[in-house]
């Protein structure tokens, strides 16, 4: 009864070969000490769920045995929209917050630290909803204001409030208690001002 393929399906950004390295670690780890897991009787799915979602997070999950000696993993994966560093690691998060995954490629996304560097899992979330809705619209709102007068690289988040790094060397400082809008009112009056206007790179 030795399983002989484990069909991957809908898997698009996230690699097959590290979903596949998970899937022989199960498989070929025995059972009882007699017998690994690649037999059809043993592979358990539950099991093999739990071990791939230690690294990874889905929007929905199948796993089916096909007799006799198939198995098919069929997923829909999740979006990721921000990329969290904490504790030396980098996680992605979905729109809620929630990390999906470790980060294996720059992609682009939101770069935020935590300073306070809290432990995080895959399924857990580190921030609120809400809070990270409010940084995604400041710092949308901060790019379109700043377009061609400095580039924001990563933002920094602790007990102070918000830090947005920037390519040429300033950092803008944000209290999250306060509103969008309100502070990108003051953002705007700030930069407008001729001694700030005329040496945006310097600050």
């Amino acid at each position: 009864f030795k399983l002989k393929t484990v069909e991957l399906v809908g898997f698009e950004k996230i690699s097959q070969k590290n979903i596949n390295k998970i899937i022989n670690d199960y498989q070929f780890r025995n059972s009882l000490l007699v017998f690994p897991h690649n037999n059809f009787w043993l592979f358990d799915k539950s099991t093999m769920k739990e071990k791939i979602y230690e690294q990874y997070y889905f929007e929905e999950f199948k796993i089916k045995k096909k007799w006799p000696n198939k198995v098919i993993i069929e997923v829909k994966e999740k979006e990721s929209v921000i990329n969290w560093l904490s504790n030396n690691l980098c996680f992605h998060l979905d729109q809620s917050g929630l990390a999906i995954e470790f980060c294996e490629t720059s992609n682009g996304h939101l770069c935020i630290k935590d300073t306070a560097n809290k432990p995080l899992k895959i399924g857990e979330r580190p921030i609120e909803i809400n809070e990270l809705s409010y940084i995604i619209e400041l710092d949308e709102q901060v790019k379109s204001l700043l377009v061609n007068k400095l580039n924001i690289l990563n933002i920094e988040t602790d007990i102070s409030g918000l830090h947005f790094f920037t390519e040429e060397g300033a950092v803008l400082k944000f209290n999250p208690k306060l509103q969008v809008n309100d502070q990108i009112a003051r953002l705007h009056t700030l930069i407008n001002q001729p001694e700030v206007h005329d040496n945006l790179g310097n600050l």
